[in-house]
Formats: structure tokens, sequence, C-alpha cells
């Protein structure tokens, strides 16, 4: 035989090798056909991870629409007024002048500017006892406002400003009957004070 015909032999046993070996590589390549309990397994696997990812999109809309009208109510709430005017009062005011009382009032108090400026006597003993006064002129109903000025501090200082009824003690905020604020913003009534802070 020619050296031809020999290496065309060889070829095709070469040929029907590479197509034996190829279909059992094909088959081992190929994967084992999924039983009916694994594809009811896979199919609820899916449809629960699909429930759960609805279930977290609707909750995180639900939450952004929630956010959205509370953000919605607090700009009305600033738009409103908090607060409506009272009816007026058509009653005769006072001809009295509003001032400190320097009869209404503790051992050890001194008024000057007519009543308008609050002192005390610092003297000894003095130094340790509180001092109190009320104003000369009260309140029945309504809203009203008045500014407090201090302009002396001492190191040993308690400051209080509020209202009391007449049946009030003159050291405001000790009993039922009078509410005020300190010298460090608490709000003190009934011998109860509520800090701010």
């Amino acid at each position: 035989r020619s050296e031809e015909e020999e290496e065309e032999e060889e070829k095709e046993e070469e040929k029907a090798a590479e197509e034996e070996e190829k279909p059992a590589e094909e088959e081992e390549a190929k994967e084992p056909e999924e039983t009916a309990e694994e594809k009811e397994a896979r199919e609820a696997e899916e449809k629960a991870q699909k429930e759960a990812e609805e279930k977290a999109r609707k909750e995180a809309e639900a939450k952004a629409k929630a956010e959205e009208e509370e953000r919605k109510r607090l700009e009305e709430e600033k738009k409103k007024e908090p607060e409506e005017d009272d009816t007026e009062d058509k009653r005769p005011r006072t001809k009295l002048k509003p001032q400190f009382s320097d009869w209404d009032a503790t051992l050890g108090v001194v008024l000057a500017q007519d009543g308008a400026l609050v002192s005390s006597l610092r003297g000894d003993a003095l130094a340790y006892v509180i001092k109190s006064t009320r104003g000369t002129v009260g309140v029945t109903k309504g809203r009203y406002y008045f500014e407090v000025q201090l302009v002396e501090s001492y190191e040993r200082r308690v400051f209080r400003v509020g209202y009391a009824t007449t049946e009030a003690s003159l050291f405001i905020g000790e009993d039922q009957h009078s509410i005020c604020f300190d010298h460090d913003g608490g709000m003190m009534t009934g011998g109860q004070t509520t800090r701010s802070c």
C-alpha cells in the first residue's frame, strides 16, 4: 500500500474513535432528569420567593406613603395658627398701674423705680432668706404676656417667676395654687419641679 493510503486509513480510525468518545462525554455532562417531587419543591420555593419579594415591595410602598402623608400633615400644621384669638374682653380696663407690691411681700424685699425693680436686703442672715413679692394687678381669664429681666445675680440665688392665686403662698411654686419657672428652666408647682431638659 502507498503512504497516502496508510495516512488516509489512520485519519479514518482517529475520526471513528473521536465519534465514539463524544457521545460518552455528552452523556456524562447531561444532568439527571428532575423528579416530580424535586420539581414541586423547586416551584414552591420560587413561589415563596416571589411572594416575599411582593410583600417587601408592598411594605416599602406603604412606608413611603405613610412618610409622605406625615410630611404633608406636618406642613399643614405649620400653616395653621396654633391658637385661636380669645373673645374680646369688653369689661373696663383697670386703672391700677401693674407693679410689684411692697406690702404683699416677705421680709427683706426692697422696691425701686415705682415698684418696677425688686431688690433684697442681703446683710448677715438675710442673705440666706428667700424673698418674694406679688404684683398689684391680677388676671382672671384670657392670655397675658409679661417679661422679667434679671439685672443682678449672686452666688446663692433662687429665681422664680410665674402666676399665683390669692390663696397661694408667697413662695411661688410651693403649693397647688401657683405655678412658676425657676432660674434653671424648670417648671414648678405643688412643690414639684419638672425639668425641661
